[in-house]
Protein backbone atom coordinates (compact mmCIF):
# COMPACT_ATOMS: atom_id res chain seq x y z
CA UNK A 1 0.00 0.00 0.00
CA UNK A 2 1.37 3.35 -1.31
CA UNK A 3 2.39 5.55 1.62
CA UNK A 4 0.42 9.05 1.92
CA UNK A 5 1.70 11.91 0.75
CA UNK A 6 1.06 15.25 -0.54
CA UNK A 7 3.23 17.60 -3.03
CA UNK A 8 3.12 21.44 -2.12
CA UNK A 9 3.66 24.13 -4.80
CA UNK A 10 6.54 26.95 -4.03
CA UNK A 11 4.29 29.39 -2.48
CA UNK A 12 3.51 27.05 0.39
CA UNK A 13 7.30 25.68 0.43
CA UNK A 14 8.00 29.25 1.31
CA UNK A 15 4.95 29.09 3.81
CA UNK A 16 6.75 25.79 5.09
CA UNK A 17 9.94 27.27 5.61
CA UNK A 18 9.05 30.06 7.02
CA UNK A 19 7.63 27.74 9.74
CA UNK A 20 3.69 28.02 10.09
CA UNK A 21 1.75 25.08 10.17
CA UNK A 22 -0.74 25.61 7.93
CA UNK A 23 -1.06 25.00 4.11
CA UNK A 24 -4.27 25.75 1.70
CA UNK A 25 -5.61 23.48 -0.76
CA UNK A 26 -5.06 26.07 -3.14
CA UNK A 27 -1.20 25.06 -3.12
CA UNK A 28 -1.79 21.50 -3.40
CA UNK A 29 0.35 20.10 -6.17
CA UNK A 30 -0.61 16.42 -6.23
CA UNK A 31 -2.24 14.18 -3.43
CA UNK A 32 -2.46 10.64 -2.78
CA UNK A 33 -4.28 10.34 1.04
CA UNK A 34 -7.78 10.54 1.78
CA UNK A 35 -8.96 12.81 5.22
CA UNK A 36 -7.51 11.76 8.49
CA UNK A 37 -4.03 10.68 7.28
CA UNK A 38 -0.74 11.54 8.31
CA UNK A 39 0.76 12.22 5.02
CA UNK A 40 4.47 12.55 3.83
CA UNK A 41 5.07 16.30 2.71
CA UNK A 42 7.09 16.80 -0.50
CA UNK A 43 8.45 20.10 -2.17
CA UNK A 44 8.12 21.31 -5.55
CA UNK A 45 11.33 19.30 -6.38
CA UNK A 46 10.07 16.26 -4.24
CA UNK A 47 12.23 16.62 -1.02
CA UNK A 48 10.83 15.17 1.52
CA UNK A 49 9.93 17.59 4.25
CA UNK A 50 8.23 15.98 7.24
CA UNK A 51 4.63 15.04 8.41
CA UNK A 52 1.47 17.12 8.38
CA UNK A 53 -2.52 16.09 8.93
CA UNK A 54 -4.14 15.93 6.24
CA UNK A 55 -8.06 16.87 5.11
CA UNK A 56 -9.91 16.97 1.49
CA UNK A 57 -12.65 19.15 3.18
CA UNK A 58 -11.27 22.04 4.80
CA UNK A 59 -9.46 24.61 3.06
CA UNK A 60 -6.60 24.34 5.70
CA UNK A 61 -5.49 20.89 3.88
CA UNK A 62 -2.04 20.52 5.58
CA UNK A 63 -1.39 21.10 9.33
CA UNK A 64 2.10 20.41 9.92
CA UNK A 65 2.81 17.52 12.88
CA UNK A 66 6.77 17.39 11.77
CA UNK A 67 9.87 17.87 9.99
CA UNK A 68 10.78 15.42 10.68
CA UNK A 69 12.14 12.13 8.61
CA UNK A 70 10.00 9.36 10.85
CA UNK A 71 6.67 9.43 10.88
CA UNK A 72 4.91 10.26 14.28
CA UNK A 73 3.89 6.91 16.58
CA UNK A 74 1.89 6.66 19.87
CA UNK A 75 5.46 7.47 21.81
CA UNK A 76 6.00 10.85 20.31
CA UNK A 77 2.24 11.62 21.11
CA UNK A 78 2.82 10.58 24.74
CA UNK A 79 6.19 12.87 24.88
CA UNK A 80 4.21 15.88 23.47
CA UNK A 81 1.42 15.52 25.84
CA UNK A 82 3.44 14.78 29.19
CA UNK A 83 5.80 18.01 27.79
CA UNK A 84 3.21 20.09 27.52
CA UNK A 85 1.81 19.07 31.29
CA UNK A 86 5.88 19.96 32.60
CA UNK A 87 5.67 23.26 30.74
CA UNK A 88 2.16 24.10 32.66
CA UNK A 89 3.61 23.20 36.05
CA UNK A 90 6.72 25.50 35.24
CA UNK A 91 4.78 28.09 34.28
CA UNK A 92 1.26 28.38 36.19
CA UNK A 93 0.71 28.97 39.86
CA UNK A 94 1.54 26.17 42.13
CA UNK A 95 -1.28 24.08 42.48
CA UNK A 96 -3.47 25.09 39.58
CA UNK A 97 -5.65 22.23 38.70
CA UNK A 98 -7.30 24.63 36.07
CA UNK A 99 -6.00 24.67 32.66
CA UNK A 100 -5.77 24.73 29.21
CA UNK A 101 -3.45 21.14 29.23
CA UNK A 102 -3.20 21.40 25.14
CA UNK A 103 -3.80 24.38 23.06
CA UNK A 104 -3.28 23.19 19.22
CA UNK A 105 -0.64 23.56 17.40
CA UNK A 106 1.35 25.58 19.64
CA UNK A 107 1.70 22.23 21.88
CA UNK A 108 2.31 20.01 18.35
CA UNK A 109 -1.30 18.49 18.55
CA UNK A 110 -2.95 20.60 15.42
CA UNK A 111 -6.34 21.08 16.00
CA UNK A 112 -6.74 19.72 19.04
CA UNK A 113 -8.14 20.94 22.57
CA UNK A 114 -7.49 19.26 25.79
CA UNK A 115 -8.70 21.47 29.13
CA UNK A 116 -8.35 20.20 32.92
CA UNK A 117 -10.81 20.82 35.54
CA UNK A 118 -9.21 19.05 38.15
CA UNK A 119 -10.02 15.58 37.28
CA UNK A 120 -12.27 16.07 34.59
CA UNK A 121 -10.64 16.95 31.28
CA UNK A 122 -12.66 17.66 28.25
CA UNK A 123 -11.42 17.25 24.80
CA UNK A 124 -11.76 18.88 21.53
CA UNK A 125 -10.45 16.83 18.28
CA UNK A 126 -11.37 19.69 15.69
CA UNK A 127 -9.93 18.04 12.18
CA UNK A 128 -9.84 14.56 10.75
CA UNK A 129 -6.29 13.30 11.55
CA UNK A 130 -7.01 14.57 15.35
CA UNK A 131 -10.25 13.01 15.20
CA UNK A 132 -8.05 9.56 14.63
CA UNK A 133 -5.97 10.41 17.59
CA UNK A 134 -9.17 10.83 19.76
CA UNK A 135 -8.73 7.12 21.26
CA UNK A 136 -5.07 7.60 21.55
CA UNK A 137 -5.40 11.23 23.79
CA UNK A 138 -8.06 8.87 26.04
CA UNK A 139 -5.64 6.11 26.81
CA UNK A 140 -3.08 8.57 27.65
CA UNK A 141 -4.94 10.91 29.72
CA UNK A 142 -6.16 7.70 31.50
CA UNK A 143 -2.62 6.36 32.14
CA UNK A 144 -1.00 9.77 33.08
CA UNK A 145 -3.52 11.80 34.89
CA UNK A 146 -6.00 9.08 36.54
CA UNK A 147 -9.07 11.50 35.47
CA UNK A 148 -12.58 10.72 36.73
CA UNK A 149 -14.38 11.92 33.54
CA UNK A 150 -13.33 12.86 29.84
CA UNK A 151 -16.01 14.80 28.48
CA UNK A 152 -16.28 15.12 24.64
CA UNK A 153 -16.99 18.72 23.18
CA UNK A 154 -17.06 18.11 19.72
CA UNK A 155 -20.21 20.57 18.83
CA UNK A 156 -19.02 23.16 17.14
CA UNK A 157 -19.12 24.67 13.75
CA UNK A 158 -15.71 24.12 12.84
CA UNK A 159 -16.14 20.48 12.62
CA UNK A 160 -18.79 21.32 9.37
CA UNK A 161 -16.24 22.47 7.96
CA UNK A 162 -13.86 19.35 8.04
CA UNK A 163 -16.86 17.07 7.24
CA UNK A 164 -16.95 15.69 10.71
CA UNK A 165 -20.01 15.36 12.81
CA UNK A 166 -20.79 17.34 15.72
CA UNK A 167 -21.37 15.34 19.20
CA UNK A 168 -20.74 15.84 22.66
CA UNK A 169 -20.87 13.21 25.84
CA UNK A 170 -19.05 11.57 28.28
CA UNK A 171 -16.83 9.15 26.75
CA UNK A 172 -14.98 7.71 30.01
CA UNK A 173 -15.84 8.02 33.65
CA UNK A 174 -18.71 9.88 35.24
CA UNK A 175 -19.17 13.23 35.69
CA UNK A 176 -20.50 14.51 39.59
CA UNK A 177 -23.71 15.13 40.00
CA UNK A 178 -22.31 18.50 40.84
CA UNK A 179 -19.24 20.06 38.93
CA UNK A 180 -17.32 22.76 41.06
CA UNK A 181 -14.06 23.37 41.11
CA UNK A 182 -11.24 25.48 42.76
CA UNK A 183 -10.23 28.70 40.91
CA UNK A 184 -7.22 30.41 42.85
CA UNK A 185 -8.97 29.87 46.47
CA UNK A 186 -13.03 29.77 45.80
CA UNK A 187 -15.28 27.61 44.65
CA UNK A 188 -16.72 27.89 41.00
CA UNK A 189 -19.17 25.90 38.65
CA UNK A 190 -19.02 24.81 35.42
CA UNK A 191 -20.49 22.74 32.87
CA UNK A 192 -18.21 21.07 30.65
CA UNK A 193 -21.46 19.49 28.23
CA UNK A 194 -23.51 22.88 27.73
CA UNK A 195 -21.20 25.91 28.84
CA UNK A 196 -18.85 28.10 26.75
CA UNK A 197 -16.32 26.49 24.70
CA UNK A 198 -14.93 23.29 27.39
CA UNK A 199 -17.09 25.12 30.30
CA UNK A 200 -15.25 28.06 31.22
CA UNK A 201 -13.08 30.71 29.41
CA UNK A 202 -9.79 29.34 30.92
CA UNK A 203 -7.81 31.99 28.32
CA UNK A 204 -9.14 34.67 30.84
CA UNK A 205 -7.72 33.02 34.31
CA UNK A 206 -4.31 35.02 33.39
CA UNK A 207 -6.42 38.48 33.04
CA UNK A 208 -8.23 37.86 36.17
CA UNK A 209 -5.20 37.08 38.50
CA UNK A 210 -3.61 40.28 37.46
CA UNK A 211 -6.38 42.19 37.39
CA UNK A 212 -7.01 41.63 41.15
CA UNK A 213 -4.40 43.91 42.18
CA UNK A 214 -6.89 47.20 41.17
CA UNK A 215 -9.64 45.90 43.08
CA UNK A 216 -8.90 46.91 46.53
CA UNK A 217 -8.60 50.10 46.05
CA UNK A 218 -11.96 50.10 44.05
CA UNK A 219 -15.11 50.97 45.41
CA UNK A 220 -17.56 49.53 42.59
CA UNK A 221 -16.30 47.09 40.35
CA UNK A 222 -18.59 46.38 36.59
CA UNK A 223 -17.73 42.89 34.71
CA UNK A 224 -19.39 43.43 31.58
CA UNK A 225 -20.23 40.03 29.50
CA UNK A 226 -19.36 38.24 32.57
CA UNK A 227 -20.81 34.63 31.67
CA UNK A 228 -20.38 32.81 35.05
CA UNK A 229 -18.80 35.44 37.04
CA UNK A 230 -15.65 34.09 37.97
CA UNK A 231 -14.31 37.30 37.72
CA UNK A 232 -16.82 39.14 39.62
CA UNK A 233 -16.31 36.51 42.57
CA UNK A 234 -13.21 36.93 42.62
CA UNK A 235 -13.63 40.97 42.99
CA UNK A 236 -16.29 40.81 45.40
CA UNK A 237 -13.79 38.44 47.62
CA UNK A 238 -11.24 40.88 47.68
CA UNK A 239 -13.31 44.31 47.72
CA UNK A 240 -12.54 47.16 50.36
CA UNK A 241 -15.09 47.74 52.80
CA UNK A 242 -18.36 48.87 51.82
CA UNK A 243 -17.36 47.62 48.47
CA UNK A 244 -19.80 46.31 45.22
CA UNK A 245 -19.75 44.16 42.40
CA UNK A 246 -21.82 44.68 39.21
CA UNK A 247 -22.11 41.91 36.57
CA UNK A 248 -23.86 42.27 32.91
CA UNK A 249 -24.15 39.54 31.19
CA UNK A 250 -27.42 38.50 28.21
CA UNK A 251 -27.29 34.90 28.94
CA UNK A 252 -30.01 33.95 31.46
CA UNK A 253 -28.62 30.82 31.84
CA UNK A 254 -25.11 32.04 32.75
CA UNK A 255 -26.81 34.58 35.45
CA UNK A 256 -28.20 31.79 36.84
CA UNK A 257 -24.52 29.75 37.09
CA UNK A 258 -23.36 33.33 38.52
CA UNK A 259 -25.50 33.58 41.23
CA UNK A 260 -24.87 29.89 42.24
CA UNK A 261 -20.74 30.69 42.17
CA UNK A 262 -21.70 33.66 44.50
CA UNK A 263 -23.86 31.51 46.83
CA UNK A 264 -21.21 29.21 46.90
CA UNK A 265 -18.52 31.08 48.26
CA UNK A 266 -21.44 33.52 50.26
CA UNK A 267 -20.70 36.61 48.12
CA UNK A 268 -24.25 37.19 47.02
CA UNK A 269 -24.62 40.40 49.01
CA UNK A 270 -22.30 41.80 47.46
CA UNK A 271 -22.79 41.08 43.63
CA UNK A 272 -25.59 42.73 41.81
CA UNK A 273 -26.07 40.30 38.68
CA UNK A 274 -28.27 41.56 35.96
CA UNK A 275 -29.38 40.21 32.44
CA UNK A 276 -29.69 42.21 30.05
CA UNK A 277 -27.80 43.00 26.39
CA UNK A 278 -24.18 44.64 27.31
CA UNK A 279 -24.83 47.97 24.56
CA UNK A 280 -28.02 48.84 26.16
CA UNK A 281 -26.62 48.57 30.12
CA UNK A 282 -24.08 50.66 29.30
CA UNK A 283 -26.13 52.86 27.81
CA UNK A 284 -28.59 52.82 31.00
CA UNK A 285 -25.89 53.32 33.46
CA UNK A 286 -24.22 56.35 31.79
CA UNK A 287 -28.17 58.05 31.69
CA UNK A 288 -28.35 57.06 35.23
CA UNK A 289 -24.75 58.76 35.77
CA UNK A 290 -23.41 55.32 37.05
CA UNK A 291 -19.61 55.24 38.07
CA UNK A 292 -17.25 52.36 38.11
CA UNK A 293 -13.59 52.26 39.58
CA UNK A 294 -13.41 49.34 37.84
CA UNK A 295 -14.87 47.81 34.66
CA UNK A 296 -13.38 44.78 32.94
CA UNK A 297 -14.95 44.26 29.56
CA UNK A 298 -15.09 41.05 27.98
CA UNK A 299 -17.30 40.74 24.76
CA UNK A 300 -17.83 38.09 22.66
CA UNK A 301 -15.89 37.94 19.53
CA UNK A 302 -17.30 40.67 17.06
CA UNK A 303 -15.19 39.78 14.17
CA UNK A 304 -15.36 36.25 12.99
CA UNK A 305 -14.03 37.06 9.15
CA UNK A 306 -12.70 39.65 7.53
CA UNK A 307 -15.82 40.65 5.87
CA UNK A 308 -16.98 41.54 9.47
CA UNK A 309 -14.32 43.74 10.46
CA UNK A 310 -15.79 47.22 9.54
CA UNK A 311 -19.03 46.43 11.78
CA UNK A 312 -16.83 44.73 14.35
CA UNK A 313 -14.49 47.69 14.87
CA UNK A 314 -17.99 49.86 15.72
CA UNK A 315 -19.08 47.67 17.90
CA UNK A 316 -16.00 47.35 19.91
CA UNK A 317 -15.29 51.10 19.45
CA UNK A 318 -18.82 52.03 21.22
CA UNK A 319 -18.61 48.99 24.01
CA UNK A 320 -14.97 50.93 24.96
CA UNK A 321 -16.49 54.69 24.48
CA UNK A 322 -19.69 53.23 26.89
CA UNK A 323 -17.05 52.21 29.27
CA UNK A 324 -14.76 54.97 29.30
CA UNK A 325 -17.72 57.01 30.09
CA UNK A 326 -18.72 55.19 32.97
CA UNK A 327 -15.09 55.59 34.35
CA UNK A 328 -13.94 58.35 37.21
CA UNK A 329 -10.74 59.98 36.60
CA UNK A 330 -8.10 57.54 38.18
CA UNK A 331 -11.00 54.73 37.31
CA UNK A 332 -9.59 51.52 35.29
CA UNK A 333 -10.71 50.09 32.33
CA UNK A 334 -9.54 45.83 31.41
CA UNK A 335 -10.75 45.61 27.82
CA UNK A 336 -10.01 42.67 25.92
CA UNK A 337 -11.35 41.19 22.54
CA UNK A 338 -10.47 37.53 21.00
CA UNK A 339 -10.95 38.66 17.88
CA UNK A 340 -7.87 37.29 15.66
CA UNK A 341 -8.65 39.60 13.06
CA UNK A 342 -8.34 42.55 15.51
CA UNK A 343 -4.91 43.28 15.94
CA UNK A 344 -3.02 44.90 19.20
CA UNK A 345 -2.41 48.09 17.43
CA UNK A 346 -6.19 48.64 15.62
CA UNK A 347 -7.37 47.81 19.15
CA UNK A 348 -5.61 50.54 21.01
CA UNK A 349 -6.27 52.96 18.16
CA UNK A 350 -9.85 52.94 18.31
CA UNK A 351 -9.63 52.98 21.92
CA UNK A 352 -8.04 56.02 21.43
CA UNK A 353 -10.64 57.32 18.98
CA UNK A 354 -13.11 56.58 21.61
CA UNK A 355 -11.17 58.62 24.23
CA UNK A 356 -10.83 61.38 21.91
CA UNK A 357 -14.46 61.46 20.73
CA UNK A 358 -14.93 62.19 24.74
CA UNK A 359 -12.64 64.83 25.19
CA UNK A 360 -10.76 62.29 27.30
CA UNK A 361 -7.19 61.83 28.21
CA UNK A 362 -6.16 57.90 28.80
CA UNK A 363 -3.26 55.90 29.85
CA UNK A 364 -2.60 52.67 28.59
CA UNK A 365 -0.55 50.93 31.77
CA UNK A 366 -0.63 47.66 30.70
CA UNK A 367 -1.32 45.20 27.62
CA UNK A 368 -0.76 41.45 27.32
CA UNK A 369 -2.62 38.02 25.49
CA UNK A 370 -3.61 34.91 26.72
CA UNK A 371 -2.22 33.13 29.28
CA UNK A 372 0.84 30.67 29.47
CA UNK A 373 -1.25 27.88 29.44
CA UNK A 374 -2.67 29.12 25.44
CA UNK A 375 0.61 29.79 23.96
CA UNK A 376 1.38 31.67 20.73
CA UNK A 377 3.16 29.88 18.18
CA UNK A 378 6.01 31.69 16.52
CA UNK A 379 5.37 32.13 12.77
CA UNK A 380 1.79 31.52 13.69
CA UNK A 381 -0.27 34.89 13.88
CA UNK A 382 -3.28 33.38 14.15
CA UNK A 383 -2.24 31.69 17.52
CA UNK A 384 -2.25 35.43 18.96
CA UNK A 385 -5.80 35.78 18.91
CA UNK A 386 -6.79 36.86 22.79
CA UNK A 387 -5.34 40.95 23.69
CA UNK A 388 -6.09 42.89 27.26
CA UNK A 389 -5.76 46.57 27.22
CA UNK A 390 -5.07 48.42 30.92
CA UNK A 391 -6.16 52.01 30.35
CA UNK A 392 -6.54 54.53 33.08
CA UNK A 393 -8.67 57.48 32.96
CA UNK A 394 -7.11 61.25 33.52
CA UNK A 395 -9.44 63.65 33.40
Amino acid sequence: MQTPFVQINKRAHKRWKRQHPWIYRSDIQKVEAVSGDIVNVFAPDKRHLGYAFYSEKSEISIRRVSRDQEPPNDETWRARLLQAQARRERLLPAGTSVYRLIHGEADGFPATIIDRYGDIFVIQTLCPSSERLRDLLVELLKEHFSPRAIVERNDGKVRDLEGLPRRKGVIYGELPAVMEIDVDGLQCSFEPLEGQKTGAFLDQLTTLRRCMEFVPSSQRVLEACCYQGWFSCHAASRLPDGGSVTAVDISKSAIEVLRRNAALNDLSSKITAIGNNVFEQLRAFDRDNEQFDLIFLDPPSFIKNRSAKEAGLRGYKELNLRSLRLLPPGGILVSSSCSYHLDRETFWGLVQEAAADQHMDVQLLDIWGQGPDHPCMSNFSESDYLKTLVLQRLS
